[in-house]
């Protein structure tokens, strides 16, 4: 399984299941830009690895980013952690650094993709989409975090588009 189609579908999946994906308080600034660039760098290996060890986020209800690590064993983390570190994604909480990266690219491809495209915008108001279905998902990404994957987007297009 594609670790960034898996993180971007979930979220879209999650969000409008719950409309409250997210926990409510101010997200925290944890990526560095070398864990950005690693992360797009390095994606294809990534995914190998984690599909071998059969490791999936599965189809939990997560309530917030912090759920993840509630939710599954601290070894399975830790061999997923290990694999990320591996790969330049830097300690603490190299999966939740990839969670934030997968979220930061839904807002960001969101905004290039759909913000600015006329016929979606009126297929969204037709079916009551009057607001930003990003916003749970933006109250957990630092305006910091969103800064670095913006500035490196264009890593992530080509991965985005498989």
């Amino acid at each position: 399984m594609k670790v960034i189609k898996f993180v971007i579908s979930t979220a879209i999946c999650l969000l409008l299941v719950n409309g409250h994906i997210l926990a409510q308080e101010q997200a925290k600034k944890i990526l560095i830009e070398q864990d950005v660039i690693n992360f797009a760098k390095n994606y294809n290996k990534i995914s190998e690895e984690l599909e071998k060890m059969n490791f999936n986020f599965g189809n939990e209800n997560f309530t917030s980013i912090d759920d993840i690590s509630k939710a599954y064993k601290n070894s399975d983390l830790d061999a997923v952690n290990k694999v990320l570190n591996k790969y330049g994604i830097s300690n603490p909480d190299p999966a939740k650094k990839v969670m934030i990266i997968g979220y930061a690219l839904i807002i960001e491809t969101f905004n290039r993709e759909i913000v600015n495209n006329p016929e979606i915008a009126v297929y969204m108001q037709m079916y009551g989409g009057n607001g930003d279905p990003t916003a749970e998902i933006r109250k957990n990404v630092h305006p910091a975090d969103l800064a670095l994957v913006q500035k490196h987007y264009s890593k992530y297009e080509a991965l985005l588009k498989e």
